[in-house]
């Protein structure tokens, strides 16, 4: 047997192992959350890297739980996003949304970032709903996490092949703004 062979099977029996000795399941997801982001898991990843230069989406300056927040200011414009279709999201058909984060400001005395809701027909590219929260009447004090809670109406016109996306927006912010622990709920009928 080649040592190619022997590290082959050393990894499918750690691999497998963990499964067939009985270990901790995966807790149970809620139905309800249709997303869920602290953005720990995003440093790296294609090219978003926590390094807190102007330009950086993520940081490690502050954060709400864990080591990295997103974050917009400076020379980003634009905050890390999610969009997708409102079929990959949930099976059933949403008629409002609760959409909460944790942001943090580092300077009140100018303008704040908005966190944008919108949802677009990609057939067509119409935009079916935009809303931005405005943080500059949200927070009231820097340097301090402020958890912000959104409720988002959805149109009736809104279908399974339409995107839900999100993302935060510098705007007319001039100092740094970050983000954490980022969830969508799908609110009962």
């Amino acid at each position: 047997m080649n040592c190619s062979s022997l590290l082959c099977r050393a990894l499918a029996s750690l691999l497998l192992g963990s499964a067939a000795c009985g270990s901790p399941k995966a807790p149970e997801r809620d139905p309800e959350v249709l997303l869920a982001q602290d953005f720990e898991a995003l440093n790296g990843w294609a090219g978003v890297l926590a390094d807190d230069s102007p330009g950086a989406t993520l940081s490690v300056a502050v954060a709400h739980s864990g080591r990295c927040a997103a974050r917009v200011g400076g020379t980003a414009e634009y905050g890390l996003g999610f969009a997708a279709p409102f079929r990959l999201l949930t099976k059933k058909r949403p008629k409002s949304l609760e959409i909460s984060y944790w942001c943090y400001r580092t300077d009140t005395t100018g303008n704040a970032a908005t966190m944008v809701c919108t949802i677009v027909r990609p057939s067509t590219k119409q935009q079916l709903y935009w809303k931005g929260a405005d943080l500059q009447k949200e927070i009231r004090e820097d340097h301090t996490w402020t958890k912000i809670t959104q409720r988002i109406d959805i149109p009736a016109e809104v279908d399974f092949s339409d995107t839900f996306r999100l993302y935060a927006w510098r705007g007319a912010a001039g100092s740094d703004v970050f983000f954490d622990d980022l969830q969508v709920r799908q609110l009962p009928d």
